[in-house]
């Protein structure tokens, strides 16, 4: 499920309009650093993994704090906010 789809589902929304979602707002977009056996360093991996919805959370009138999970168990927060004609979906980093 797309967070599009979530906001639509879940939220009180009227005329807005959406924004474009990208890969970086669907996928999980934690780093983290794992030993590579050929170069013999820790290199810095970026985890693509689609996200799993949670639970959703309302912070103030206009804004909103969605949970979700990836594969690899990182827990991943994206805010909402509705205002007069669109809705603003950002990441809060983690």
């Amino acid at each position: 499920m797309s967070i599009n789809e979530i906001i639509k589902k879940y939220l009180p929304i009227t005329n807005q309009k959406f924004s474009k979602t990208t890969t970086k707002i669907n996928h999980c977009q934690n780093k983290n650093y794992q030993y590579c056996c050929e170069c013999k360093e820790k290199k810095l991996q970026l985890c693509n993994e689609k996200l799993i919805f949670r639970e959703i959370k309302q912070v103030s009138n206009f804004r909103w704090h969605l949970s979700f999970n990836c594969q690899n168990n990182h827990l991943i927060i994206r805010y909402v906010i509705i205002e007069n004609k669109k809705i603003i979906i950002g990441a809060i980093k983690n």
